[in-house]
């Protein structure tokens, strides 16, 4: 997320998109019911209560355009992040391979 936010192409998107976005991101990647119960109220609440000023589909879009990025940062200027969380102590969440 932190090198997606400084990429100048995603600036059409609201950081609580962005955040809404991941969280939606890891309910799907990790697939724990437990998990999704705890945070599908709170999340779905976000874009499905009445006052929200967007929608369901306004945070698929986000997630998507992020796995499309993550896909490809390899490519982008965008690395010093990538190495910051691959460190042991960050738990190497930027060396997770996103298969599923």
């Amino acid at each position: 997320m932190e090198s997606f936010l400084v990429d100048i192409k995603h600036i059409k998107y609201k950081p609580s998109i962005i955040s809404s976005a991941c969280i939606y991101i890891v309910m799907k990647f990790f697939k724990k019911k437990k998990y999704q119960e705890s945070y599908d109220n709170k999340f779905y609440s976000l874009i499905t209560d009445e006052n929200a000023k967007y929608t369901e589909h306004d945070v698929k879009d986000c997630a998507k355009d992020i796995c499309l990025f993550v896909d490809n940062i390899s490519k982008t200027k965008f690395l010093s992040c990538q190495k910051k969380y691959a460190k042991p102590e960050l738990e190497k969440v930027s060396i997770i391979i996103m298969n599923n």
